[in-house]
This record gives structure tokens, C-alpha cells and sequence, in this order.
């Protein structure tokens, strides 16, 4: 972006661009709506972006907060406790 010829070459390169986008969307973790998907398993947490699990965290009451890890491992300490109880 620091040169404009080539960020305009950039903006002219469809398949470069989509590639880009294809690239950077890779390995991105998965939306999944607290009525679609439900409470899920302790595996599926891993895979849940941040908005979902802000989202079950705050239906369950709990602190939204944090890094993407803190939030996976709340969720997964909120799901072995309902399933002790």
C-alpha cells in the first residue's frame, strides 16, 4: 500500500485478489449461532469463532472478555460443569 502503482496493480489482479482473499478466510474459525448450533461439544469450542462463543458465554451469563483462548477455555470449563451437575 506504500506504493500506489503497486496497490493498483493489486486492485487489476482478479485472481490475485481472490486468491488473497481465499488465503486469508483459510484456517478461519467457524460462526455458529447459539440456536443453531446449540451448547455443542467440548471439540466444537475449538472451532467456534469469537462471536459464537461471546454469545453462548453471554446467554450462560458469563464474562465475554478476553482472548479468543481465555473465552475457548470458559466455555469448555461452562460445559464440564453442566455436564457434572
Amino acid at each position: 500500500m506504500n506504493s500506489q502503482d503497486d496497490w493498483t496493480k493489486l486492485m487489476e489482479s482478479r485472481k490475485l485478489l481472490s486468491e488473497l482473499l481465499v488465503y486469508v478466510a483459510d484456517g478461519r474459525k467457524q460462526y455458529s449461532s447459539v440456536v443453531k448450533g446449540g451448547n455443542g461439544t467440548l471439540e466444537d469450542a475449538d472451532n467456534l469463532d469469537v462471536t459464537s462463543l461471546r454469545e453462548r458465554l453471554e446467554k450462560a451469563n458469563l464474562e465475554i472478555d478476553g482472548s479468543r483462548e481465555m473465552l475457548v477455555e470458559r466455555w469448555k470449563e461452562h460445559l464440564r460443569l453442566c455436564a457434572s451437575e
